[in-house]
């Protein structure tokens, strides 16, 4: 077993809404999570920085104005780059497609069940730390 995947794993939110920040913790309530919610991308770029293996997820806006495209290209240079999980109420068929043709990892209906957004986390989680996993699908349209 990868010693890493004992360790604590890191969720950097960009998520402007208030609601959707409580329910994201309330989802990762278990002891290897820790969520921190960033306001900006340059807050957001600081905190992947200096984590290893974390998950991202991002709203289609951030507090600064900025997209998740703008978060996508911050993270494009990063030797450990994490994946970005884009996070949207809407979650059209359309902004899934381009989501992940731009290279994000996947695409999370907000508001969002404990087991569709822990699955995703895990999912990108075992990718982080060397585990085999198998790739979460989002339904468009349905809230999960």
């Amino acid at each position: 077993m990868n010693e890493h995947w004992n360790q604590a794993k890191t969720v950097v939110a960009a998520i402007t809404s208030r609601e959707d920040q409580g329910r994201l913790r309330g989802i990762l309530r278990f002891p290897e999570w820790k969520v921190q919610v960033v306001q900006s991308l340059r807050s957001l770029s600081a905190a992947v920085k200096t984590c290893s293996g974390c998950v991202v997820i991002a709203g289609t806006r951030l507090r600064d104005g900025r997209s998740w495209k703008d978060v996508l290209d911050d993270m494009e240079g990063l030797w450990n780059r994490p994946q970005l999980i884009v996070a949207d109420r809407l979650a059209s068929e359309a902004l899934w497609a381009e989501v992940l043709n731009l290279g994000a990892y996947d695409l999370l209906a907000t508001p969002s069940s404990r087991q569709k957004s822990n699955g995703l986390c895990r999912s990108h989680g075992n990718l982080a730390f060397g585990k085999p996993h198998v790739r979460a699908t989002v339904r468009c349209g349905r809230r999960w």
